[in-house]
């Protein structure tokens, strides 16, 4: 016990409550690595004892940290760490399995279906299909670590994609198979990443209560000679991915490169 808590002390003359600052220093030992994934944490009853704090203090740190997926929970058995968190990188041209790749060697694709259907009206002007046309659809969970952690629905232009749909498409990056087996190339895209909460649909499909907090990631991407080639919307589990971006001074053309680190 008195290893987990190192040279952790409260600040109780500071005006940071209690349960904020276990949370804070709880969730920097996570996001560092310090604590791996599915480590177990002392009890309840250790914590409080060593912390002098009430157990109600307590929990209101664990319960924040549940909620973002830091932790988690098991009835009788006490509280782990989660899963690791797979990272986004804004600014990149790749997709949701070439993100998964470079971090993490185990993943999975579920094909729900491969389709013609009528598009929305934002996703027939995005591809320039024609009015009562329909457009070539595909919908996809994504799994790491055997958890589900996206919903995936691309929308393709009908005259363009058609060898998509009688391609398989288990555990394939859709832009592999619209390279090679369309002869189709996207080389710009624009991306608009909102927050939502999952709805029933969604929640079943990613084995997370209803409610639970996710990003809804828009991409539509271009070929150089400005045709579309795809609309993909994505769900994904707010205790499973984060995004992050690599920033500049404007004018300043050189950029830092990322470096390579294991996700938190």
């Amino acid at each position: 016990m008195d290893d987990f808590l190192g040279d952790f002390r409260l600040d109780r003359s500071s005006p940071i409550p209690a349960y904020y600052q276990l949370e804070e220093w709880l969730a920097q030992r996570i996001d560092s690595g310090e604590l791996a994934p599915g480590a177990r944490l002392p009890s309840e009853r250790e914590l409080t004892q060593q912390l002098g704090i009430s157990r109600m203090t307590l929990r209101q740190a664990l319960d924040r940290l549940e909620r973002d997926g830091r932790l988690v929970r098991r009835q009788g058995t006490g509280a782990f760490v989660g899963p690791r968190r797979l990272v986004g990188e804004i600014g990149e041209l790749r997709g949701i399995s070439e993100e998964i790749a470079a971090q993490i060697r185990t993943w999975q694709t579920l094909v729900l279906g491969v389709d013609e259907a009528q598009p929305p009206p934002a996703v027939r002007d995005a591809l320039g299909v024609t009015p009562q046309a329909p457009a070539i659809r595909v919908r996809r969970v994504r799994y790491v670590d055997g958890e589900p952690f996206s919903l995936e629905t691309s929308w393709l232009h009908p005259d363009r994609c058609r060898a998509v749909l009688t391609t398989d498409l288990t555990d394939r990056s859709l832009t592999d198979v619209l390279e090679q087996a369309c002869d189709l190339e996207p080389v710009r895209g624009h991306e608009r990443i909102t927050t939502t909460v999952l709805d029933a649909y969604e929640s079943e499909q990613l084995g997370a209560a209803p409610g639970s907090a996710a990003f809804r990631v828009q991409r539509t991407t271009w070929e150089a000679n400005d045709a579309p080639v795809e609309l993909g919307i994505s769900v994904l589990r707010g205790d499973r991915f984060s995004f992050e971006a690599v920033l500049g001074r404007p004018g300043v053309v050189e950029r830092t490169p990322v470096v390579a680190r294991e996700p938190t």
